[in-house]
């Protein structure tokens, strides 16, 4: 029984809907989690294709397609599903992550494959839209992964110190280890703000805007190809131009957003 708070489970729900989750069950004495679930519909892999071929198919053939294969959307459901365990591990939605990366880093292939395209798989970064077909980026270099921000947000909040005797020390010991860590901008926090955005990557709206545009601009005139379902209609190419047209649409609000926008 999911009421069961002894066990945790990863839910398959068969549902159009098009989300994942990942709540828990914690003691509101404490804070300590005692249970969490994954809940995974089935049709979350319909989104990751839409996001992927709209984001990614200039740089990745295998995203020029109505039909995904098995091996890239297994590499897709990992990317959510460890966005959906960071949830169950208490880990908040992070949205200013993304901000910490110069968007000119997003073209570097070695700089990507060292550090990812995000510093926390809790931000909406999805793909790498920043990314040119003549930067030569894969699969690796597309997809979000869990970073250093994750990374240290699980040792802060797990992390056993038997030095430390009484409730009091930890907290003042914590608190200290934040205000050293925000010495470096990729372990920011924030949830809102201008540099807080969602489904947007790096440091400049408006460089990161125009890249992705221009990937925009190479998909249009191939959609009549790559979205064709053999035997099929038209429904996939307007399907995907109206995606293509939300996607300029959520370029031009993230520039609207940072110009005069408000910082947290």
């Amino acid at each position: 029984s999911l009421e069961d708070t002894r066990h945790s489970a990863i839910v398959y729900k068969a549902s159009w809907v098009q989300n994942a989750s990942g709540p828990n069950v914690n003691d509101p004495r404490t804070g300590e989690i005692l249970e969490s679930h994954i809940n995974w519909y089935h049709n979350i892999t319909e989104l990751l294709h839409d996001w992927y071929f709209i984001q990614a198919a200039t740089c990745d053939t295998a995203a020029r397609k109505m039909i995904f294969d098995d091996n890239l959307m297994g590499k897709l459901i990992t990317y959510v599903c460890s966005h959906e365990v960071g949830h169950t591990l208490g880990l908040a939605h992070n949205f200013a992550a993304s901000a910490a990366v110069p968007v000119d880093s997003l073209r570097s292939k070695n700089w990507v494959d060292k550090n990812g395209i995000c510093p926390s798989i809790m931000d909406y970064a999805r793909f790498n839209y920043v990314a040119q077909p003549e930067d030569g980026m894969g699969e690796k270099e597309l997809i979000g992964k869990i970073g250093v921000y994750d990374e240290w947000a699980i040792e802060w909040g797990y992390r056993w110190f038997p030095q430390l005797k009484t409730a009091e020390e930890e907290k003042d010991y914590l608190n200290k280890w934040v205000v050293k860590k925000l010495e470096d901008p990729r372990f920011l926090y924030a949830y809102s703000g201008a540099k807080s955005q969602t489904e947007d990557l790096g440091n400049d709206a408006v460089k990161a805007g125009r890249l992705g545009i221009r990937n925009l601009k190479k998909i249009l005139p191939e959609l009549t190809s790559w979205a064709n379902l053999p035997n099929g209609n038209y429904d996939g190419i307007e399907k995907m131009e109206g995606l293509l047209v939300s996607q300029y649409q959520s370029y031009l609000l993230h520039v609207c957003e940072d110009i005069g926008g408000r910082y947290e």
